[in-house]
């Protein structure tokens, strides 16, 4: 039925608006349906279809269970529900094959190009900037590793319930009494969602104060909104506050010599973590080998600061230009601030802020967008032990701040000026369209299995270690052992520390019959951790007659 009042202009916004989901939704089909047929790939292995925990669909319920917000559950990434969630949910439809859950992957990124759609039209009001900013964060080459990997869907989830919370946020500032409060509670409740999905959503209340700052409430609800939005943000205080007691004993990653800062906390208070364990386990992770760029950057702050400054720039070299991409990164620590890479990031990161400066009244949506691309890359800031200290899947929340600059602009270019003007705007924006697009389906057949995936990387970086091991493995897989011996030779040169590889390698070593260079492996392993567990049994192992160790 038609609403009473809804007018036939009405009818044609609200007409012209499904028209550009439906569209979105058919170019992200397109765009990835040469991936849906794709084998697990990379992590999906270990933190997906490795874990029991995960095959069981009916572990959902254990999952959706308010009891779990305090009993830790025994499954790695315990820490974010909502992607368990969503895992088991696809291990119910699944038909033994991957296909569910690709499907639900696509889905998801599907949707974040649909909010970005909306959170734009509710900030600008314009529908061609809208639309503009969700193509090109739909066909955004960069995107394809979270939505390939299973296991990065959490970066995937994270952003869509970040977008429903900043949407619910902006639209209750047009409205009063219950619906104003009905849509308070529900941002705080999708800010919660996108906290149990992943830790980047944290940047939610920064990104909507510097939206408060662009776009005030308009006159007319100003006064009740002021008043409002000390609430608001008392709420989202309340959550955040609520997630880092639940997130602080739950798992992290362990590293030799060290650990994140919720491994830390976790194995400097055993006791508060066995209270909040009752009714499961803590999933234990074996300690990981200290990552090759460990040494200098953990050494000194200002080697760390040097090298995320330059790691910072290289980000938004991916966001402008996001090729070539690779799976893994092992970026060198730099120790000079006569690196000129260095520079240009600084250089590039004060002509964004100028630029966000100098249009924050002209071009409010394309000012909030530049300042939205630096918030959201806080988290992976080096301010919180990483991981990785590089990964493409870092900036998928920053691509949507891009994105809404890039709209704002190129929806101001078409709509002035001469009719050559609006035609050069527009195949500009159609060239852009064309190049991610193709980018992003050649990237698509990067993940049609490990080898080629692995492969890839090494072809762009023959510097990242742990692509060279992932390799080895694959061709001892392949019985191809000279091509084996080769990548491991080759990644424990780059990362000598590795106490797994260099178990991997003995293992290989003595497949080989060649137990004493698997032997001379272990003893280099153990100078390297000394009284490591899996190390000394492999040692005995060998001693006792040359049997292979178990990595």
């Amino acid at each position: 039925m038609t609403p009473v009042n809804e007018t036939a202009a009405d009818r044609t916004t609200t007409l012209r608006r499904r028209l550009i989901l439906a569209a979105l939704a058919l170019l992200g089909i397109l765009l990835y349906v040469n991936t849906l047929r794709h084998p697990p790939v990379w992590d999906d292995h270990t933190s997906v279809f490795g874990q029991p925990f995960l095959s069981d669909g009916a572990n959902l319920w254990k999952v959706l269970d308010p009891r779990s917000l305090y009993r830790i559950l025994p499954v790695r990434n315990c820490a974010r529900p909502v992607w368990l969630a969503s895992v088991l949910l696809d291990a119910n439809f699944s038909d033994g094959t991957v296909l569910v859950y690709r499907l639900s992957s696509l889905f998801w990124h599907l949707l974040g190009a649909f909010l970005v759609v909306l959170i734009a039209f509710e900030l600008g009001r314009n529908e061609t900037a809208a639309a503009l900013a969700g193509t090109l964060f739909l066909v955004h080459p960069v995107h394809t590793e979270a939505v390939n990997i299973i296991t990065f869907r959490a970066v995937l989830l994270s952003f869509d319930f970040s977008a429903f919370a900043a949407y619910f946020y902006l639209a209750a500032r047009d409205r009063d009494g219950r619906w104003r409060r009905a849509l308070f509670a529900a941002s705080w409740l999708a800010f919660g969602l996108g906290l149990l999905s992943m830790e980047m959503a944290a940047t939610l209340p920064l990104l909507l104060l510097a939206a408060e700052a662009l776009f005030p409430a308009r006159a007319s609800a100003a006064a009740s909104w002021r008043r409002d939005r000390r609430v608001v943000y008392a709420g989202y205080a309340v959550v955040l506050i609520l997630y880092l007691f639940f997130r602080l004993p739950r798992s992290g990653y362990p590293i030799r010599g060290g650990a994140d800062v919720f491994s830390a906390w976790r194995d400097a208070h055993p006791g508060v973590v066995d209270y909040w364990a009752r009714g499961g386990t803590v999933s234990q992770q074996a300690p990981m080998d200290p990552r090759p760029w460990s040494g200098p950057y953990d050494a000194s702050a200002w080697v760390r600061f040097l090298t995320m400054s330059k790691i910072f720039g290289s980000y938004l070299r991916l966001l402008v230009w996001p090729h070539p991409l690779q799976g893994d990164y092992a970026p060198v620590p730099v120790t000079s601030p006569s690196d000129p890479g260095v520079w240009a990031s600084w250089a590039a990161w004060l002509a964004l802020a100028i630029a966000a400066w100098v249009n924050r009244k002209k071009r409010p949506l394309a000012a909030f967008g530049a300042l939205a691309v630096f918030i959201c890359l806080l988290p992976v800031s080096g301010v919180i032990t990483l991981k990785n200290l590089k990964a493409e899947r870092y900036v998928y929340f920053a691509s949507a701040g891009l994105c809404l600059s890039a709209g704002a602009l190129f929806a101001e270019w078409s709509g002035r000026g001469s009719r050559g003007r609006r035609a050069c705007a527009l195949g500009t924006f159609g060239a852009l369209v064309v190049i991610g697009s193709a980018l992003t389906v050649r990237r698509n057949r990067d993940y049609r299995d490990d080898f080629t995936f692995y492969r890839a990387t090494e072809l762009v970086d023959d510097h990242v270690p742990r692509v060279h091991l992932n390799l080895a493995q694959d061709y001892v897989y392949r019985n191809r052992p000279a091509d084996a011996e080769r990548e491991f030779r080759a990644g424990l040169e780059l990362w000598p520390d590795s106490v797994r590889g260099r178990l991997l390698f003995a293992d290989f070593l003595s497949a080989q019959g060649r137990a004493e260079e698997a032997r001379a492996q272990i003893d280099e392993a153990l100078k390297r951790a000394p009284g490591d567990t899996a190390l000394l049994q492999a040692r005995v192992a060998l001693a006792r007659g040359g049997g292979r160790p178990t990595p």
